[in-house]
């Protein structure tokens, strides 16, 4: 259900309310009461009326003080000191007659100096109150002069000039700019005495500002004003600020735009906390929420899909068993028998690839004859084979024999790291040499190519000598 937006604009201690959307105004002939709520229970009881008769059910409305219900500092603050609103709002005790808790301020801050505007809250509580009663929710309060002043913002005669001048039929509005927003803000008789009086005040402390637009103002007034010395003047005729005002509530209520200065604030912020972010709430919750129904939308989708393939790949099994076992009853756990039939069949066929057979001594002992070198005389204490381990114990001549016979064995399949060797009382030499047997180790070449003998000699020739100390060799499985 669309919400529809009013505004509820004081001026001269009169209502005037009507939807933002056109111009519906009705006066409220209702004047507020210096002490009591009664007036603030009446005023709410007609805007529910107004909203009951324009069959507005869902309606908002927007506050839009009169200026004499506000007061304007400028303080000489800093943007970065600014920043501390409720330091701020005690430094405008000093000048206005409520204090801290009194009051609800909101400022427009400048590099170097910051505007405060403050209303009493104990005046305007009361009728926040009972609008929200009502069930019309109050999502912003602010000044109707500011309010139509900020809508003319993007004018151009608006953004050329330091200062504008702007009159009423009750009085005029000297607003002194500062980057198009306001940095001073006074209110005068609508007199030109007055107005004169108060712009020469005024360009004592701002002698810069010499720009001046001059909005709806008559002959006597233009008159006086352009009879002030150095001053540029510009006039301009346009619709009252009430009218402006309501235009700008419309696109505040639609979030479009942010009030310079807003006081639904403290005590004065009844009902919902965030009413201002409302709507874009909203839409944050039920983008999410179409977030997740869409999530988990897929991930249903996705679950179906999956059963489905493990549905069609099931009954592939079934059919595979069938086919290679015809005849059997199809078991609950299709796969698991498949495989277990599969197991069976493989430990029929080979033996399995972890069982380690030993290695045969005679291969063993075979190469290791092949490798004895022809001319080195070698004596074997002790000969130990056993799965393709070889431990040897023999004596040797000298010590060069041995590098000789490990370079053997390594040209006939051995792995053979450096022996020891020790020498014995005759003067030969013992070595204690291991070695591993590796058929697929890629013989090396002869480590004394210089000696043909070693490479070409016939393997009859190759002789182990055993007679020297009556032991003969020993080969162990």
């Amino acid at each position: 259900m669309k919400t529809t937006a009013c505004v509820l604009v004081q001026q001269n201690g009169r209502w005037r309310i009507s939807v933002t959307d056109r111009a519906d105004w009705e006066t409220v002939e209702l004047r507020e009461a210096a002490e009591g709520e009664e007036w603030a229970e009446a005023l709410a009881a007609e805007v529910a009326d107004y909203a009951a008769r324009r069959e507005l059910e869902r309606a908002e409305v927007i506050l839009a003080l009169d200026t004499r219900a506000t007061l304007a500092v400028t303080l000489a603050v800093e943007e970065q000191e600014a920043r501390h609103r409720a330091s701020l709002v005690y430094e405008l005790e000093d000048d206005l007659p409520w204090s801290a808790e009194e009051m609800v301020a909101d400022f427009v801050v400048h590099p170097e100096r910051t505007l405060g505007v403050a209303v009493d809250a104990r005046r305007w509580e009361p009728l926040v109150k009972r609008l929200e009663a009502q069930s019309l929710p109050v999502p912003s309060i602010g000044s109707v002069a500011l309010m139509g002043m900020q809508r003319c913002a993007s004018e151009s005669w608006w953004q050329e000039a330091q200062g504008v001048v702007w009159c009423e039929a009750e009085g005029v509005h000297l607003v002194l700019l500062e980057d198009g927003r306001p940095v001073g803000w006074r209110w005068v008789s609508r007199d030109a005495r007055a107005v004169i009086e108060e712009l020469r005040v005024w360009s004592e402390t701002e002698p810069e500002a010499r720009r001046w637009t001059v909005v709806n103002a008559d002959d006597t007034l233009m008159s006086s004003l352009e009879s002030l010395e150095g001053f540029q003047w510009q006039f301009v005729q346009t619709e009252g600020l009430e009218e402006h005002a309501r235009t700008w509530a419309r696109e505040v209520a639609c979030g479009k735009e942010v009030p310079w200065l807003e006081w639904r604030r403290e005590s004065l912020a009844t009902g919902t906390a965030h009413r201002a972010v409302r709507r874009a709430m909203v839409a944050l919750v039920l983008a999410a929420l179409l977030l997740v129904t869409s999530w988990f939308g897929v991930l249903g989708y996705r679950t179906w899909e999956n059963r489905h393939r493990v549905a069609a790949l099931e009954q592939r099994e079934v059919e595979l068993f069938r086919e290679l076992m015809p005849g059997t009853r199809v078991p609950p756990a299709v796969l698991a028998r498949l495989q277990s039939e599969r197991a069976r069949l493989l430990a029929a066929r080979r033996v399995p690839a972890d069982v380690r057979l030993p290695v045969p001594a005679i291969a063993v002992l075979r190469d290791f004859l092949a490798a004895m070198p022809r001319r080195v005389r070698v004596h074997v204490r002790e000969l130990r084979i056993e799965n393709g381990e070889l431990d040897l114990h023999a004596d040797l001549n000298r010590h060069a024999d041995a590098s000789v016979l490990v370079d053997s064995l390594r040209a006939h399949h051995f792995e053979v790291p450096p022996p020891t060797t020790e020498q014995n009382g005759d003067g030969s030499v013992s070595v204690r040499l291991f070695a591993r047997w590796q058929p697929s180790r890629k013989p090396v070449q002869d480590a004394n190519p210089s000696n043909p003998d070693s490479a070409s000699a016939d393997r009859s020739d190759r002789r182990v000598d055993a007679s020297r100390s009556g032991d003969s060799p020993r080969s162990q499985r």
